[in-house]
């Protein structure tokens, strides 16, 4: 029990740490984004939803925080191993046409079955339907580096607000 209520409270500095780090860096004058959507263990199909904000700091730079929710998927026998994360990131952007593609990094506050370190490797490709409007793909890895690798991906709808 005692386990527990500490690794609670470690998982409420960690979220509150990063929150504060995304509120410090966010650009009054950038473009926020909000993005919702499923999120997937690659290779595994799972029920859990990702909510992402995300602040274009620069044209080309973006800084995201984003909210894994837990996971269940079917076959998969460790439910805690597919708990609820909390990851904040930076990625580069690049732009052709209405398509939009990054690459970056992130860092999550939990360990699990997707990513087998909280330092990953995430890429992200975007087709921008209006200015305001697009769909998002974005898959975060440990990209090899790690004893498991199986990736976290997401499918977003993402509106931005300018």
């Amino acid at each position: 029990m005692a386990q527990n209520s500490e690794s609670s409270c470690m998982s409420i500095k960690s979220v509150s740490a990063l929150v504060a780090l995304f509120l410090f860096v966010a650009n009054a004058n950038a473009e926020i984004n909000v993005e919702v959507g499923p999120a997937f263990l690659s290779g595994e199909f799972s029920d859990g939803g990702l909510l992402l904000i995300s602040d274009r700091v620069t044209p080309k730079w973006e800084l995201s925080l984003a909210y894994i929710s837990d996971q269940l998927c079917n076959g998969c026998t460790h439910k805690l191993d597919l708990q609820r994360n909390l990851g904040i990131g930076g990625t580069r952007i690049g732009k052709y046409w209405r398509f939009e593609f990054g690459l970056g990094a992130a860092y999550f506050t939990n360990i699990n079955r997707a990513f087998s370190k909280n330092f990953t490797v995430h890429a992200m490709l975007a087709f921008r339907i209006t200015d305001r409007l697009s769909i998002r793909g974005r898959h975060w890895s440990n990209a090899g580096t790690g004893e498991t690798n199986l990736g976290q991906d997401a499918f977003t709808i993402a509106w931005s607000f300018q």
